[in-house]
């Protein structure tokens, strides 16, 4: 039931960002740095309800700079958000998971050999 009312309450303040334009406008200011503009972005990027800002702006970066400057620092700030996403969850998701039915780390080690 928790995650549900955290899912809506992401879902809240997506159409509270889009409806203000809070987040085109964090994401526009970024845009004339290179480099922290293409971080931000890709930390947006992670998340399906700030996916579509943050590929505009990176499609903009993209044509004004260096392709591969724009995307080894937006797939930084992917791998940002994605740590900061996995910290938050991870806790809830492994609550979820029976004892019995998680797979120690070592075990998939041992698969991937």
């Amino acid at each position: 039931m928790r995650d549900l009312g955290v899912v809506a309450l992401s879902i809240v303040i997506a159409i509270i960002l889009a409806k203000t334009g809070a987040l085109a406008g964090i994401l526009t200011s970024t845009q004339e740095w290179t480099i922290l503009g293409s971080l931000v972005a890709g930390i947006f990027f992670v998340s399906i309800f700030t996916a579509a800002p943050a590929g505009v702006v990176l499609f903009e970066l993209a044509a004004a700079n260096p392709i591969w400057e724009v995307a080894l620092f937006g797939g930084i700030g992917a791998l940002i958000g994605d740590l900061l996403i996995f910290r938050f969850i991870k806790d809830s998701i492994s609550a979820d998971i029976p004892e019995e039915e998680r797979i120690e780390i070592s075990q998939v080690v041992f698969v991937l050999e």
